[in-house]
């Protein structure tokens, strides 16, 4: 107990919530307003919404401060706006993104990580040559 676990592009993941319920402090960040009221509301939690000067950003957290949501670009997001973290939970974020991107995804994580972390990555592909 008591892990402090980032969810890039968390959409409006139950999972985010689930741990907050196991006693976890919670990061998201997320670029869709959308998905972030839809967290908040479905999980029927009270939060505040504050500006996020350094980044032009929001964030949007419980009011015990242990579930927070920043309306941001993750990419090359810094450790001290979100702070540092002993897991990461990715489902699907890292294989949504376009390939161009994902090592600056990959050294975002990369710098907001602790020395002794937990990652938990779910990366589905496909040939986009075969879309039609």
């Amino acid at each position: 107990h008591g892990l402090t676990v980032l969810f890039p592009l968390c959409g409006a993941s139950v999972d985010l919530y689930w741990l907050y319920c196991q006693n976890h402090t919670v990061v998201g960040v997320e670029g869709v307003t959308k998905a972030i009221k839809k967290l908040f509301l479905e999980a029927d939690m009270e939060y505040d919404v504050h500006k996020v000067r350094e980044i032009e950003a929001e964030k949007f957290q419980t009011r015990d401060r242990q579930l927070t949501v920043y309306l941001a670009d993750f990419i090359g997001i810094s450790k001290e706006i979100l702070g540092t973290f002993d897991a990461v939970f990715d489902r699907g974020s890292l294989g949504s993104i376009d390939e161009s991107d994902r090592n600056a995804y990959i050294s975002t994580i990369q710098g907001l990580l602790k020395n002794d972390l937990i990652t938990y990555c779910v990366v589905l592909t496909t040939n986009r040559s075969r879309r039609q």
